[in-house]
C-alpha cells in the first residue's frame, strides 16, 4: 500500500474484537482509535525530524533558522528542555530521542488486534505495555467524541513503558499540537 493511503486511513483494521460492546458503539469507538492512530503516526515522525534538526544544531553550534526550533520550543517546557534558541545540549537531545522512542511504542499498540470490552461498573484503562487489550467504561461509551478520544489517549499514553506520571500530560499534549498543526485528522476541537 502507497504510503499515502496508509497515512489518510482513519479507522483501525477491521481486526480490533469488541467484546459486550453494541454494534451501534462500535463506529464511534472506530472513529476515536483512527484518530489517535492517525495522531501518533505523525507524532512519530514528526519527533524524529524535530530531533534531527536539534542534532544538526547542536553540531553546528546554532539553529539553521527559527522555522526549525517551533516543535522544541513547544516541547521545552513540557520536557525540561532548553528553549531555542539555545542550542541543545546532549541531555536535550537524549530527551528528544527518548520522547520519540516513547511515540515509537506507542504507535506500536496499533500494530496488531485490539480487543475492547466493556465493563460497565469499572474505568477505562488500557493494558500496560501498551497491550492489545482496552476496558472501556459504561461513561466512556455514552461520552462524546472529543471526550472519548482523550480518555483513550490519556490512558495509552500512561500504559506506556517509561513514560512517568509527571510526563503524561506533556505526551498528550504534544501529539494533539503536531495533529493540530497538520491537516484536520479529527475531532474539530481540542479535546478537554
Amino acid at each position: 500500500m502507497p504510503l499515502d493511503a496508509e497515512l489518510t486511513r482513519i479507522t483501525p483494521a477491521a481486526t480490533d474484537a469488541y467484546v459486550g460492546i453494541p454494534a451501534g458503539d462500535r463506529p464511534r469507538i472506530d472513529r476515536s482509535l483512527g484518530w489517535i492512530e492517525q495522531w501518533v503516526e505523525t507524532s512519530d515522525y514528526t519527533v524524529a525530524g524535530a530531533y534531527k534538526r536539534a542534532s544538526e544544531a547542536r553540531d553546528r553550534g546554532r539553529w539553521r533558522d527559527m522555522n526549525d526550533t517551533t516543535l522544541v520550543q513547544y516541547m521545552a517546557p513540557r520536557f525540561d528542555l532548553r528553549p531555542p534558541p539555545a542550542t541543545p545540549s546532549e541531555g536535550d537531545l537524549r530527551t528528544i530521542a527518548a520522547v520519540n522512542d516513547r511515540i515509537s511504542l506507542i504507535r506500536r499498540a496499533f500494530s496488531s488486534t485490539i480487543t475492547l470490552r466493556a465493563d460497565p461498573t469499572g474505568q477505562t484503562t488500557w493494558e500496560r505495555g501498551p497491550g492489545q487489550q482496552v476496558t472501556l467504561s459504561a461513561s466512556f461509551l455514552s461520552a462524546d467524541d472529543n471526550l472519548r478520544t482523550s480518555i483513550l489517549m490519556a490512558e495509552l499514553v500512561a500504559a506506556t513503558p517509561g513514560v512517568s506520571a509527571r510526563w503524561q500530560a506533556g505526551y498528550a499534549d504534544l501529539i494533539q499540537m503536531i495533529r493540530q498543526g497538520r491537516e484536520r485528522l479529527g475531532p474539530e476541537s481540542s479535546p478537554p
